[in-house]
């Protein structure tokens, strides 16, 4: 199940992620080192043109972006992000229409591009 609380816990299991909530945006967010790589939200009904619903968006490798968004109709280019380098799952939809598995494993890329980011003294500073 894609519940939210399952979403945060599985995003806060990795090493060094920090979460605060933007209330100007209604948007839980998962940084790692300051650096966004995870929101959780819910857009409302009508939302400049967006469906509404609980959505789920992360940093996604921009070689994978476009088989992800030919194949899963849940999962549409980052909302409110640089739509080359994120990708927004709307999580009621996805537990019926992909693969058991794929959200975690997204998560888990998200956040290893999060790290891939970081400097090497910044990742031996952190343990990563």
């Amino acid at each position: 199940m894609l519940a939210n609380d399952v979403i945060d816990a599985l995003l806060l299991g990795f090493a060094h992620v920090e979460k605060d909530y933007k209330r100007e945006w209604g948007w839980w967010r998962y940084r790692l080192d300051g650096k966004l790589f995870a929101a959780l939200l819910t857009l409302p009904e009508g939302y400049k043109g967006y469906r509404a619903g609980r959505v789920l968006t992360l940093k996604c490798d921009p070689a994978e972006l476009p088989h992800l968004l030919e194949t899963y109709p849940c999962i549409t280019p980052g909302f409110y992000c640089d739509k080359r380098n994120y990708a927004t799952i709307y999580l009621d939809e996805a537990e019926e229409t992909v693969p058991a598995g794929l959200v975690e494993a997204l998560c888990a890329d998200a956040y290893r591009l999060a790290v891939a980011r970081l400097t090497k003294k910044r990742r031996r500073e952190l343990g990563i």
